[in-house]
C-alpha cells in the first residue's frame, strides 16, 4: 500500500489543474488581505482610536470567513468545494476510461488501490482548500 500512495501522491502532484486551483485560492486570500486587513490596519493607527476605549482589531477578527460581509469570504465558501474536487477528484474516472485500473488491479489489491486514491484526494482537496 506504501508504494501505491507515493505512485498516487506523485500523479496528483503532477496534475495541472492543481497549480490552477491554488492560484485562484491565493488570488481570493491576496485580495482579501489587501481590501479588509490594510484597511483595518490603517484605521488603528488613526490618532483619536484609542481614545474612545474602542476594541482593537486583530487577525482573529479578520479572517476570511470571519466577515460575512465581504466579497472575498462570500467568493471563498461559495468556490471551496470546487476548489477542493478541482485538482485531482476526476482522477478515478479517467483511470477508469483510459484502463489503468484494470492494469493497476492485477498488480495489486483493488482495496489498496482504492484506498490510497480516497487519502491522495483527501490530501490534496485538503492542501487546496488550505
Amino acid at each position: 500500500m506504501g508504494r501505491m500512495l507515493k505512485l498516487e501522491f506523485a500523479r496528483a502532484l503532477r496534475s495541472r489543474l492543481l497549480p490552477a486551483a491554488l492560484i485562484v485560492g491565493l488570488l481570493i486570500a491576496v485580495s482579501q488581505y489587501l481590501s479588509v486587513v490594510l484597511e483595518y490596519r490603517g484605521y488603528m493607527e488613526a490618532p483619536d482610536f484609542w481614545k474612545g476605549g474602542a476594541h482593537p482589531f486583530s487577525v482573529f477578527g479578520s479572517w476570511i470567513g470571519g466577515d460575512p460581509f465581504h466579497m472575498q469570504s462570500s467568493l471563498y465558501f461559495i468556490l471551496l468545494p470546487a476548489l477542493a474536487s478541482l485538482p485531482y477528484a476526476d482522477s478515478f474516472f479517467l483511470d477508469r476510461k483510459s484502463g489503468y485500473v484494470k492494469h493497476i488491479v492485477t498488480r495489486t489489491k483493488k482495496s489498496h488501490y482504492l484506498a490510497a486514491k480516497y487519502i491522495t484526494v483527501f490530501v490534496v482537496a485538503g492542501l487546496t482548500v488550505i
